[in-house]
């Protein structure tokens, strides 16, 4: 048997949330002021398809317009290794 979702084979919706997932997690490691990223899934829960979870170095409280800006940068990782891939 094989499964087809919105006229796609089955294995490409989690290569395609494999390669968004790991575009975060190399936009987060090569920022210096992003968290450490911690556990990557492609398993799908609830709305989301696939997270991406990273722990604080430390507390904080507020943010610099850096930091701001890098996690913009990281956020759209995944957009951006989808397109570079895909």
């Amino acid at each position: 048997m094989r499964i087809v979702f919105m006229g796609t084979p089955d294995f490409a919706v989690p290569s395609l949330q494999a390669i968004h997932e790991a575009g975060h997690a190399v936009a987060m490691y090569h920022l210096p002021t992003q968290d450490p990223v911690l556990q990557i899934t492609i398993v799908p829960r609830g709305q989301s398809l696939g997270a991406t979870w990273h722990i604080p170095k430390d507390d904080s409280f507020n943010m610099t317009r850096n930091q701001m800006y890098e996690q913009i940068v990281s956020l759209l990782g995944g957009r951006v290794a989808e397109a570079l891939f895909l």
